[in-house]
C-alpha cells in the first residue's frame, strides 16, 4: 500500500509536529509499560538524524478538555528523555505564548513535548481553530499514532489541513502488517482475530467477515481477555482511553 511516510520528505532545518500516542498505563506516577514511548523512537531518531527539532504531541487519559494534574505528560518527559539518550524539554502547554516560545526557539536536533492535547476541548471536537495553533507550531506534520489514527481529533486529523502530513514509521509499519493480511492470496479458509475494548467495532468486523464471499471464520477474543481465572468472575472492561 503506497503513502507519504516521513521518508519523503526534506527534513533538514525544520520543525516537525509528531503525533504519538504516549497514553501508558501508570501507577501512583510510575510509568508500568513504556512500549508505546519505546515504539515512537525510531521516528524521532530518524526525524532528528534528517536535521531537524520535533515538537511531539499526545493524549493522556479523559481529562475532558479541562486541566487535571493525574492527566499531565510531564513524566513522560523524564521517561523518554531516559531512552533517547537526550534533553526532552517539556512544555507547560500544546498552544499559546509557552508553547509558540519553545517552537521558535528549538534548534535542530532538539526535542520537546508539549502538554496533553485533551486539555482542550478542542481537541476532541476536532476544532479547526485549536488544529490550526497546533499547526502554526511546526512546519511539517508527522503521525506516528495509529492507535488513534481513525480519531477524527484535531492532532491526528485536523492538523493535516494546515501542514503537510506523513506517516511515522511505527504507523507506516503497522499499515503495512495489515494491508499485507488483509490482501494475500490464500488457497482455504483463515481465520481473523481481534482484541480490545472496542468491541462494537470488532462486533462489525465480524459481521462483514460472515458476509464475506471468502470462507473464513472468525473470533472475537476480546473478552477472554477479561475473564478472570480462576475464579470465572466477569470483569467490566470499561472504556478506552
Amino acid at each position: 500500500m503506497k503513502k507519504k511516510t516521513v521518508k519523503d520528505v526534506e527534513l533538514g532545518g525544520k520543525r516537525v509536529l509528531l503525533r504519538v500516542d504516549y497514553n501508558v498505563p501508570m501507577a501512583d506516577g510510575v510509568i508500568t509499560d513504556d512500549l508505546r514511548l519505546v515504539e515512537s523512537l525510531p521516528t524521532i531518531e530518524y526525524i532528528l538524524a534528517a536535521g531537524a527539532s520535533v515538537l511531539i504531541v499526545s493524549h493522556f487519559g479523559r481529562p475532558k478538555g479541562k486541566w487535571a494534574p493525574e492527566f499531565t505528560l510531564r513524566p513522560l518527559a523524564a521517561a523518554l528523555e531516559a531512552k533517547l539518550g537526550r534533553k526532552v524539554l517539556f512544555v507547560e502547554d500544546c498552544i499559546g505564548h509557552k508553547a509558540r516560545v519553545v517552537a521558535g526557539n528549538l534548534r535542530p536536533g532538539e526535542v520537546a513535548l508539549l502538554e496533553n492535547v485533551r486539555y482542550y476541548p478542542g481537541e476532541e471536537a476536532n476544532d479547526p481553530n485549536f488544529a490550526k495553533q497546533l499547526a502554526q507550531l511546526a512546519d511539517v506534520y508527522v503521525n506516528d499514532a495509529f492507535s488513534v489514527d481513525h480519531r477524527a481529533h484535531a492532532s491526528s486529523a485536523g492538523v493535516a489541513a494546515f501542514l503537510p502530513g506523513y506517516a511515522g514509521l511505527s504507523l507506516a509499519k503497522e499499515a503495512d502488517r495489515r494491508w499485507r493480511g488483509c490482501s494475500a492470496r490464500r488457497s482455504g479458509p483463515f481465520m481473523p482475530s481481534s482484541a480490545g475494548r472496542r468491541w462494537r467495532i470488532k462486533s462489525l468486523c465480524w459481521r462483514i467477515c460472515c458476509l464475506s464471499p471468502i470462507r473464513c471464520s472468525s473470533v472475537a477474543a476480546w473478552p477472554i481477555l477479561f475473564w478472570s481465572l480462576p475464579e470465572l468472575k466477569w470483569k467490566n472492561p470499561g472504556r478506552s482511553r
